[in-house]
């Protein structure tokens, strides 16, 4: 089963493609596979059209072949056992507090800074940038998933997320002074 609920033209299913009657006579038998043929592809352009849509929903900016890569990726972490992460921790897990959230914040938006000038295909997303953080400790211990680490980090208070970057800013310097006087 999906983790995923899709909605507006994600959530509504295609109309049926015909179906090749082969009990039609020979001469007959062909308008209608062109007619069969046409529909098909008029079905696939339909599918074309939602594709955008997909792209949204994930939070995948469709701008080249990597983007594909990373919608399959995205499809496959909801949908195929192989591509999910077991949870190594039962019970409920840590509580969320403002500062936590802001450091959440400011770990996904560096990893995505940090990632950019390494990726031939463009910075990863903000999911995926929550699904390398999923690997540490202490984002596993708080949250199961990417989507819920991703919809904790949107809940920051912008306010301290900037009091939290300017505090690392400043110990990062001194760690530096530090270093170097010693």
């Amino acid at each position: 089963m999906s983790k995923t609920q899709y909605i507006g033209e994600l959530a509504k299913k295609l109309p049926p493609l015909p179906k090749l009657d082969k009990s039609a006579g020979p001469l007959s038998q062909v308008f209608h596979e062109k007619e069969v043929i046409e529909a098909i592809e008029r079905g696939i352009d339909q599918e074309f059209e939602k594709l955008p849509l997909l792209f949204e929903h994930y939070g995948i900016e469709a701008r080249d072949h990597a983007s594909y890569i990373r919608l399959a990726l995205a499809l496959a972490r909801d949908w195929v056992p192989g591509f999910q992460r077991m949870n190594d921790r039962a019970g409920p897990k840590q509580k969320w507090d403002d500062g936590g959230r802001a450091r959440l914040k400011i770990a996904i938006d560096d990893f995505i800074g940090n990632s950019e000038a390494g990726m031939k295909g463009g910075s990863p997303t903000k999911l995926e940038a929550a699904e390398a953080l999923l690997c540490r400790v202490e984002w596993k211990r708080k949250s199961a998933s990417a989507a819920a680490l991703l919809k904790q980090a949107e809940m920051a208070n912008p306010i301290l997320v900037a009091i939290e970057r300017d505090g690392a800013i400043r110990r990062a310097r001194r760690a530096q002074e530090l270093t170097i006087n010693s």
